[in-house]
């Protein structure tokens, strides 16, 4: 549903530039524009995934975009307000959204000079709101912080390249803003400054994650939904230019497509297999394993960020099985998992495969059978029951 609303969302945006610029709505362009999101793996992954903000996020920024071009245009008060509320509805989401909203701001403030009275003070409420932001996000949460999470690291000039490698769609978003900054600032070029601000706000969100260290990439997707508001608007001087950039991306489309193409079913597969975890452990007698005298597995995932997918997945299993099965019981070494095995009250045991090398073998498991490993956990049934269906 989410889903489905976010495409929507982007048509309605996408009908709103064509009204503000007095120009025909090209339906071939618009779903050309959106079709640009499938260059990344990861605009799938939010969408199978809910419990990433992503989509959401992705929700209220379309919004967001959508009343202040309504506003703009008839400079009624209730869009400004709509728009408003949805860019401090979202800032609060994740940390870094709030720089979409101050780059976006200071751009029409800088180099807007057609605002109007009630367009500069949306603009200037929208960084009150950026610092009112930082300023309780400071108190409330950077000054409390713990050790759950780890230290924010800025990247090496070799992870910088690493990431645009990887997401390497943020490498047209970066060029095309620089290329645009340049004409602002030195050739006067502004006619379409309302969009260049657009621009800049999209490639800020993506820059601020890089210089954070993030090096989780569906972070980035947001910058891509911004992108795709910038591709319907472009337009060029001459037909040939267009025909040659189109003719560019389309070849990008396709190349995106195809290198995504292991990790989209690898997405799809893993989603499929969390749904049938679920339909498991309905009603089942569940215990787990999550450390050893070698292993923590809390230590792990944040010790190595980036090859501890099977972790976070591990996380997503255990909150599967706490709401759906009838008892899950952790345990915090193999002693007491053994002791309780030896009762055998448990209907299935999960243990993550990175505990298994120092683990397994100290485990006596005869009542027990092997029957999947997913997503980085080995699953093992009760001998004395049947009926499982394996994907």
């Amino acid at each position: 549903l989410k889903f489905l609303l976010l495409i929507a969302l982007f048509f309605l945006v996408f009908k709103e530039i064509n009204i503000y610029t007095k120009t025909k709505f090209n339906f071939s362009k618009a779903c050309f524009s959106i079709l640009s999101l499938s260059i990344s793996a990861n605009f799938l992954f939010v969408i199978l995934y809910p419990s990433f903000s992503e989509i959401t996020q992705g929700i209220f920024v379309l919004l967001f975009f959508l009343f202040m071009l309504k506003a703009y245009r008839t400079g009624k008060r209730r869009y400004f307000i709509i728009s408003l509320f949805s860019a401090i509805y979202s800032m609060y989401m994740k940390e870094t959204m709030f720089v979409i909203y101050f780059a976006f701001a200071m751009t029409e403030l800088l180099f807007d000079k057609r605002l109007n009275k009630r367009q500069k003070i949306f603009n200037y409420a929208l960084i009150a709101n950026c610092v009112i932001f930082l300023l309780l996000y400071y108190f409330i949460v950077f000054i409390n912080r713990n050790d759950i999470y780890p230290e924010i690291e800025p990247f090496s000039i070799s992870e910088i390249f690493a990431i645009l490698k990887s997401e390497w769609y943020m490498n047209f978003i970066i060029l095309i803003s620089a290329y645009r900054g340049i004409r602002i600032l030195f050739f006067k070029d502004r006619k379409y400054i309302l969009f260049d601000s657009i621009l800049f706000a999209g490639a800020s969100y993506g820059i601020s994650y890089i210089i954070l260290g993030a090096k989780m990439k569906w972070y980035y997707v947001i910058s891509l939904y911004i992108f795709a508001i910038n591709l319907y608007q472009f337009e060029f001087s001459k037909k040939i230019y267009s025909c040659i950039i189109y003719f560019l991306l389309s070849i990008a489309i396709v190349f995106g497509v195809l290198k995504n193409n292991h990790d989209n079913y690898w997405h799809i597969k893993s989603r499929k297999n969390t749904i049938w975890i679920r339909e498991l452990v309905r009603n089942k007698r569940i215990y787990g394993l999550t450390q050893s005298p070698k292993n923590k597995l809390e230590d792990y995932c944040w010790d190595d960020p980036m090859s501890s997918f099977t972790c976070w997945n591990y996380f997503t299993i255990t909150e599967y099985v706490k709401y759906y099965s009838k008892s899950y019981i952790q345990f915090g070494n193999n002693k007491l998992l053994q002791k309780a095995i030896n009762d055998g009250k448990a209907d299935f045991i999960f243990i993550h495969r990175r505990l298994i090398d120092s683990d397994y073998p100290t485990l006596n498991l005869k009542n027990y059978k092997f029957i999947i490993e997913i997503n980085g956990v080995n699953i093992y049934q009760v001998k004395n029951n049947y009926g499982i269906i394996i994907p």
